[in-house]
Parts: C-alpha cells; sequence; structure tokens
C-alpha cells in the first residue's frame, strides 16, 4: 500500500498481509541489484532522501565489479613521527648574557 503526505510531500510504502517492502537499486544493465527489504519505506519527495523503517538483511552488489563486496582492505599504517627535541633555555655562561665589553 502506498500513501502521501502532500502537506510534508513524504511517499509511505507499506507491506501488507506480512509482506515485506523491498527497495532494489541498479547501478548498470545486467547487473544484480542491491536489495534492501523492510517493513515500511518512507521517501521525502523534497530532498530524495528514503529510509527503511524496519529494515532486514541487505544484499550490497559493488557498482563496479557487478559482485558482492569483499572484505576491506589493511589500513595503512603511517609510522610515528620522529618526536624533535625540547626546546632548552640557554645556559647562564653564553656570550649574548654577557656585557658589551666582552667581561
Amino acid at each position: 500500500m502506498i500513501t502521501y503526505d502532500s502537506l510534508k510531500e513524504l511517499f509511505y510504502a507499506y507491506g501488507t498481509d506480512g509482506r515485506e517492502v523491498i527497495v532494489a537499486q541498479q547501478s548498470s544493465t545486467g547487473q544484480p541489484p542491491t536489495i534492501g527489504p523492510g517493513q515500511a519505506v518512507q521517501y521525502n519527495r523534497k530532498t530524495g532522501e528514503w529510509q527503511i523503517i524496519s529494515p532486514g538483511n541487505m544484499e550490497v552488489v559493488d557498482a563496479k565489479t557487478g559482485g558482492r563486496p569483499g572484505p576491506p582492505e589493511e589500513p595503512k599504517v603511517k609510522p610515528p613521527k620522529p618526536t624533535r627535541a625540547p626546546l632548552k633555555l640557554p645556559s647562564r655562561s653564553s656570550i649574548e648574557r654577557k656585557s658589551m665589553i666582552g667581561r
């Protein structure tokens, strides 16, 4: 069953008689779709966003290969940056601290 809320510009699709609503997105012709079942679907006409209410198991298909995506790649670990030596105040015997006549 599909209903429309004209005040908020929202479409609602509900499954009836214990059936689920299925949302499918197909990136290219001939590829299997990404499927998302749920009890209901809400679609916002203004923003183009949709939301599955009480979602089930989703079947995600990679748009580039047409297959299910594999495990994620291991993140590259950057080596830690070397630490700099802390700044030190000049010692009391520094030439800069002596008077102009060099004593």
